[in-house]
C-alpha cells in the first residue's frame, strides 16, 4: 500500500506523535530559507546569512582590484606626514630668515615647555649660539641670567644638540640671588636686571655700592633702586640684548 506524505502526517497526529521533518533537495546555489545557524547568540536564517556575508564581499573585491603599489605608496606617504608632524623644529627652520620662523619659535617654545610657551631674544641668542656651535656664548647667556640652566638644556634637547652649561661663575651666582631681591624691593623686572648686573659685575661702581647698601638694609638705598636712577642703567653688549636704553657704567 502506497501511504502519500500527507497521510503520513495524518497518521503521525492521530498518535500523539510529532511528524518528521522531510527534506527536500533545493537547486545549486540557492539557500535553504528554513536553515539555521546559531551566531552571536543569536538565531539567524540563511537568506539574513547571505546578506550578511555579502556585506564584506563588496569591499574585499574592491580592495582585490587595487594594484599592490598603489597600496604601499600610500602608506609611505601617510607614513612620512606622520613624521613630518612629530618632528622638532631644525636649526634650519630657526634661521632668522626661514620663512617658518615665527612658528618655528612658537614650536620650540612650546617643546621645550619655555614659562607660558613663549620665547624673548635670549631665547633666540641661545639657539642662534646652539645652532653655530658657540658654546661659550651659550655658556654666557646661562651665567648672566638671560637664560635658566633648565631651559637651555631643554632648547638644547629639542635642537638634538648635545650641550652641558657649564657652572655659574660667582658673578653669575650674585646676579641670579640680587635680582630677586631687587624685584622685591620695588625694582621692575628690567630695572633689577640693570641693578643686578652692576651688583654682580661692578660692585665699585655707583650703582654697584647702592645696591649693596639696599641689600644690607639701607631703607634709603632701596627707595633710590626702585626709582630706578640713569646711574644705574647697564650697557649690554649688543643692542638685541638690552633690557634698558643703554648708557655709561659708571
Amino acid at each position: 500500500m502506497k501511504v502519500t506524505r500527507d497521510g503520513a502526517m495524518q497518521g503521525a497526529r492521530a498518535q500523539g506523535r510529532q511528524p518528521a521533518q522531510t527534506l527536500r533537495r533545493l537547486p545549486r546555489g540557492t539557500c535553504a530559507r528554513t536553515s539555521t545557524e546559531t551566531m552571536g547568540g543569536g538565531m539567524w536564517r540563511g537568506r539574513d546569512r547571505t546578506r550578511f556575508v555579502a556585506l564584506f564581499a563588496a569591499p574585499a573585491a574592491w580592495v582585490r582590484g587595487i594594484r599592490p603599489y598603489a597600496i604601499v605608496a600610500a602608506l609611505v606617504i601617510a607614513a612620512a606626514s606622520a613624521a613630518s608632524a612629530l618632528a622638532a623644529p631644525t636649526c634650519e627652520e630657526l634661521a632668522p630668515d626661514s620663512p617658518r620662523y615665527q612658528a618655528k619659535m612658537d614650536e620650540l617654545a612650546e617643546r621645550a615647555k619655555l614659562s607660558d610657551n613663549a620665547w624673548n631674544r635670549y631665547h633666540e641668542s641661545l639657539v642662534s649660539a646652539l645652532c653655530t656651535g658657540k658654546r661659550a656664548r651659550a655658556d654666557k647667556l646661562v651665567d648672566q641670567g638671560f637664560v635658566t640652566v633648565a631651559e637651555s638644556e631643554r632648547i638644547a634637547a629639542v635642537l638634538d644638540r648635545a650641550y652641558t652649561p657649564k657652572r655659574r661663575s660667582e658673578a653669575g651666582n650674585r646676579y641670579g640671588a640680587a635680582k630677586g631681591r631687587f624685584v622685591e624691593m620695588g625694582a621692575c623686572s628690567a630695572c633689577a636686571d640693570n641693578i643686578a648686573q652692576f651688583y654682580a659685575r661692578k660692585p665699585a661702581s655707583r650703582c654697584g655700592k647702592l645696591a649693596r647698601r639696599a641689600l644690607g638694609g639701607d631703607a634709603v638705598a632701596r627707595e633710590k633702586l626702585a626709582a630706578f636712577p640713569d646711574w644705574c642703567r647697564w650697557t649690554y653688549e649688543t643692542p638685541t640684548a638690552s633690557s634698558a636704553p643703554s648708557s655709561s657704567n659708571n
